[in-house]
């Protein structure tokens, strides 16, 4: 059996100005062939609509929403721990 995702853990995000969250988590790995190796793990991204109380019953035009976007992949025999946002005093890639 292939390693898989099993969930996410160690999110954090932030809300934009525009109505929508940016999150960030760790995936979950689960795999019967590492041999007691830690899997492979990916820090992935999702934007949605903070108002957003259900499923969508249509995609989003830009295909934006709603999808989870792989940022970075730990290398073989290493996993990502967490996840977290540094203070800065100067632009930092937000809207605020």
């Amino acid at each position: 059996m292939p390693t898989f995702t099993t969930g996410l853990r160690n999110l954090t995000g932030h809300v934009n100005k525009d109505g929508t969250v940016l999150i960030y988590a760790i995936t979950a790995q689960f795999s019967t062939i590492s041999g007691g190796e830690p899997d492979p793990t990916k820090l992935v991204a999702v934007i949605d609509r903070l108002e957003a109380t259900s499923l969508p019953t249509e995609p989003h035009p830009d295909g934006l929403l709603e999808n989870f976007f792989t940022l970075q992949i730990s290398r073989s025999g290493e996993v990502f721990r967490g996840v977290a946002f540094a203070p800065c005093r100067l632009f930092c890639g937000s809207d605020d």
